[in-house]
């Protein structure tokens, strides 16, 4: 009996992780998109090297709580470019492919061009992010109602073939 109780209890564990691995995604696409907004407000305002920039907001509330960043942080010895990159291919974090792309895109501009020009790129990667995150928006309900039945269903369906 104690064994079909732990394996219901892990099934909807399961189940409620799932449910939140997309909010999570869609936390970190709206973050994102903030940061580069706030990028490049900042940039326009202060005119601050990339890694300074970056590493300011890297310390913000919101912020800090970007894989990304916080491995760019950590990572000082390295120029700019390949520092960004590495912070955004050093973990996968809930992100896609595609998205991560976005992000390396953000430091290929960064500091590599004039201001008008940075901002001009800038600008469209942060509208992708922020409608990439609004599209979630509708799965990630979508998913939560999905994963937190089918995770205890899964586990009765388990313990009645124990």
């Amino acid at each position: 009996m104690f064994g079909r109780v732990i394996v219901f209890l892990c099934c909807t564990g399961v189940g409620w992780e799932l449910a939140g691995r997309s909010g999570r995604r869609r936390q970190e696409l709206a973050a994102s998109a903030q940061l580069v907004r706030r990028l490049t407000g900042e940039l326009g305002y202060s005119m601050k090297p990339a890694d300074e920039l970056i590493g300011m907001l890297c310390k913000e509330n919101g912020f800090d709580k970007l894989w990304y960043l916080r491995a760019f942080c950590e990572l000082e010895e390295l120029p700019f470019p390949e520092r960004w990159r590495r912070s955004v291919m050093s973990r996968t974090g809930n992100l896609d492919e595609d998205e991560r792309q976005l992000l390396l895109r953000v430091g290929e501009v960064l500091g590599c061009y004039d201001l008008d020009t940075q901002l001009q790129q800038l600008l469209p990667i942060a509208e992708q992010l922020q409608q990439r995150a609004q599209e979630l928006g509708e799965q990630v309900a979508k998913d939560r109602r999905l994963y937190t039945s089918l995770g205890p269903l899964a586990g009765l369906a388990a313990c009645i073939l124990l």
